[in-house]
């Protein structure tokens, strides 16, 4: 999809080059081909863009547009934004009114994306919006869980200061941490018993 922006609802929406992903998504469903807490292919994202100028088209012929149908090709949009890193898109999609804490037919919101990927920016973003840190997904993964699993150390940090719990079980009763040691990521470890104790101490400062 080339580079573009186009006007929706009253506000500009700019959208980047997509490109691979240099991550893959941790992927909890035997559907696709691999086995829960494993890694699914990089998949291109949809060309949404022309959705939007098509949708654009029939709003100004006076056609209706599908409610639900739109709302699901927003909430792609978005995760698509997140998960190749296109913070200016997420903000963009963010400010015509989509919702950040939107869930696809996976259970996964932006934030999962984000951190699965290792976009800090997009990450701080999400939690500077208040997103749920600690949304699960179909096979109730969090975020922190696809970090871990990814050895994405600045993005587990972010999360766990911000309140992601270390502890949640997904359905295969892993928590973070066991994602973190499945995949030997030592610096991980580090990571988490480091953000910890600074969470530890800023509680303890607030009183």
């Amino acid at each position: 999809m080339a580079a573009g922006s186009i006007t929706y609802n009253s506000h500009v929406i700019v959208f980047g080059q997509y490109g691979p992903s240099k991550h893959h998504e941790p992927n909890g469903t035997k559907h696709e081909g691999v086995q829960a807490g494993g890694f699914c292919p990089t998949r291109l994202p949809p060309p949404f863009f022309n959705d939007f100028l098509a949708e654009e088209r029939d709003l100004d012929m006076g056609t209706e547009v599908n409610g639900s149908a739109h709302a699901s090709e927003d909430v792609e949009a978005l995760l698509d934004a997140a998960r190749y890193g296109y913070l200016e898109d997420v903000t963009s999609l963010a400010a015509v009114g989509v919702g950040l804490d939107s869930k696809d037919e996976y259970g996964r919101t932006a934030l999962h994306m984000a951190a699965a990927n290792g976009h800090v920016g997009i990450v701080s973003f999400l939690i500077s919006k208040g997103v749920d840190i600690n949304a699960i997904n179909e096979e109730k993964n969090t975020p922190l869980h696809w970090a871990c699993l990814n050895g994405h150390v600045q993005v587990v940090k972010d999360l766990i200061l911000a309140g992601a719990n270390a502890s949640m079980l997904n359905s295969h009763d892993r928590t973070p941490v066991d994602e973190a040691v499945s995949r030997g990521k030592l610096e991980v470890m580090d990571a988490i018993n480091e953000a910890a104790t600074q969470a530890e101490l800023n509680s303890a400062n607030v009183f």
